[in-house]
């Protein structure tokens, strides 16, 4: 900051950068050509806004696990017609989430940032899709029920059962969210 202790006041700063300028030679403006249509279309554009939803974050999770949510299908708080609507693909799925090619915790973190987003922007049913794993033996599947469980996830889901095959499968669950509130 040299240049600040060196000029004392603006009229010394601006007296020292305007010393190097010159007037113009010529009288006449200066005109920049523009393509009229583009000068045009400018003019009648409007600014581009993105809307993003403000998404409150979930609560911490604890790793507790219920033992009634362990079974891949848990129906325990719907009616009859209501899990059957559900296990026969007939709601309309509202998002998808693949959770193909990720690790566990990679997995699991999208998930339940997947799942408040779908809840707060009033989704009722998601798809998500584990994989079937290596001879059906696949660990994100394994894990997704147990992942439901865990507080601060329960408190978004309704139900949950595997796909039909033309969503999935067994490498797919339809997840039914509670009402946003």
């Amino acid at each position: 900051m040299a240049d600040k202790e060196f000029y004392e006041d603006d009229n010394a700063l601006w007296k020292a950068v305007a010393s190097d300028f010159a007037p113009l030679k010529s009288k006449k403006p200066i005109r920049i050509a523009r393509d009229a249509a583009a000068a045009a279309s400018q003019k009648r554009k409007a600014p581009e806004i993105k809307i993003t939803p403000i998404i409150p974050s979930p609560p911490v999770l604890k790793k507790e696990i219920k033992q009634d949510y362990l079974e891949a299908g848990d129906m325990k708080h719907v009616d009859g017609s209501v899990a059957q609507k559900l296990k026969d693909g007939d709601y309309p799925i509202e998002a998808r989430l693949d959770l193909h090619g990720r690790t566990q915790d990679e997995a699991f973190e999208t998930m339940r940032y997947f799942i408040a987003t779908a809840h707060s922007m009033g989704k009722r049913c998601i798809l998500v899709i584990t994989g079937k794993g290596v001879e059906g033996n696949g660990i994100l599947r394994e894990q997704f029920p147990k992942w439901l469980s865990t507080s601060g996830l329960r408190e978004y889901i309704l139900a949950f059962t595997h796909a039909k095959p033309q969503h999935g499968g067994d490498g797919a669950f339809y997840v039914l969210l509670r009402k946003n509130r």
